[in-house]
């Protein structure tokens, strides 16, 4: 009884330490690869290009993409938060300046391989932040 319950307890760990490595090894391949990526840059003077933003017709205001850095459970993850700008003006045909730019302080999604939501995980592209 006590060779069938100890041969139990093995195979149930080592089904367990298989799941764990197949699960890591799929989270730093597989999962990484199938996530859209973009393309980050900064606020630079308060000024945001037309580009990157959008307009929320449910808020009623212009909003944009920014990403933000988490600790996930294999590593560092990214995550896109929108956010409002409430107080801007249009400088020309590409760019507007954003008032109170305190709000925007993490880097924003200048271009994505596909559309991107609100907390949607996101890849970088290589060379980036």
């Amino acid at each position: 009884m006590k060779h069938k319950l100890r041969t139990a307890y093995i195979f149930i760990t080592l089904a367990y330490c298989a799941a764990v490595i197949f699960a890591t090894v799929y989270a730093q391949t597989g999962y990484q690869n199938a996530l859209p990526a973009v393309e980050l840059g900064r606020v630079a003077g308060g000024r945001i290009p037309k580009e990157c933003t959008w307009y929320d017709s449910e808020r009623k205001c212009l909003r944009v993409n920014t990403v933000v850095r988490e600790d996930g459970p294999w590593g560092k993850r990214y995550v896109v938060s929108a956010k409002d700008i409430l107080n801007y003006r249009e400088l020309d045909e590409e760019n507007i300046e954003v008032f109170g730019i305190t709000e925007i302080k993490e880097p924003i999604v200048v271009s994505a391989e596909r559309e991107v939501f609100d907390g949607q995980e996101v890849r970088l592209r290589r060379g980036r932040e």
